[in-house]
């Protein structure tokens, strides 16, 4: 009777410990909610980061209502270039600065490392955008949350 207990609990610490919850992605994305109408027609936008060169995060987005971009690792700001043409054909360019912290995240010694962010400011020139709030400070895997809200002029 004791094999047979042994048997069935050393079966049950197996399949209790063979499954893992590790995220197939381990980036984290902030997400932007455009909350007005605007007169943007396509969304570009550009990163600057002190530990890469610059790269293109969103080509051409037209009629922009929201938009994900990834959030670097390591860097204490993040630096966009938001360049927004509008419907009337003018082009303008705003600079976005993200300032956060950043955490390492631990789910198991089997998934791969991730790190989370706080975001602590935004600050933005205001040549198309009018203003961006931050509506949630955790950047994490939870990608319903809409991190910023970004409210455009009505340019002509």
């Amino acid at each position: 009777m004791r094999k047979i207990l042994g048997f069935i609990i050393a079966v049950l610490v197996l399949v209790g410990c063979s499954t893992l919850d590790c995220p197939l992605n381990n980036s984290v994305y902030t997400y932007y909610k455009v909350m007005s109408d605007s007169t943007v027609d396509t969304l570009s936008v550009i990163s600057f980061r002190h530990t890469d060169n610059e790269g293109v995060q969103l080509n051409k987005l037209a009629n922009p209502d929201s938009l994900q971009l990834p959030i670097s690792y390591t860097g204490d700001k993040d630096i966009l270039y938001f360049v927004s043409k509008m419907k009337s054909g003018t082009e303008t360019i705003d600079t976005v600065v993200i300032t956060k912290s950043n955490f390492d995240h631990f789910e198991s010694v089997d998934c791969s490392p991730s790190v989370f962010h706080k975001l602590l400011d935004v600050t933005t020139t205001h040549h198309a955008i009018d203003s961006i709030v931050i509506n949630h400070r955790d950047v994490d895997y939870d990608y319903s949350k809409k991190h910023f809200s970004i409210y455009f002029r009505h340019l002509h």
